[in-house]
């Protein structure tokens, strides 16, 4: 950490989500109260998502994907009342992001996966 986190957080009404470019990132996710509705609505989009295989890439069936999607839609964006959505570089002077894993470079990564005729991400029963 950088700098002190309690402070960086303490005005935020419901919690603070961060964003890079127009999309919500998954990288740093903060909120307050337990059971919170909004992370209510996103593990119940993530698991219609999985049931019904939207795609083959975990960006958008179970990770940020999700909330950027409810943020972009005009009647889902009211969910967000109530968080503070920080640009990524705000956020990287408050915390040290240490991203570069060797896994990412593999085949074994999921990004690895995206085109046509890759293995799904989806196991068969």
């Amino acid at each position: 950490m950088k700098a002190p986190l309690a402070a960086f957080i303490a005005g935020s009404p419901r919690g603070m989500l961060m964003k890079r470019q127009q999309r919500i990132a998954n990288d740093f996710l903060f909120v307050r109260a337990a059971r919170d509705s909004f992370y209510e609505k996103v593990v119940a989009q993530g698991i219609e998502n999985i049931e019904n295989r939207i795609s083959n890439n975990v960006w958008m069936v179970t990770g940020p994907g999700i909330m950027t999607q409810m943020h972009m839609n005009p009647e889902q964006t009211p969910w967000f009342d109530g968080f503070d959505i920080r640009d990524v570089k705000e956020v990287r002077e408050i915390l040290l992001f240490r991203q570069k894993k060797a896994f990412k470079e593999t085949e074994e990564d999921w990004r690895s996966n995206l085109t046509d005729g890759a293995p799904s991400i989806f196991r068969e029963l």
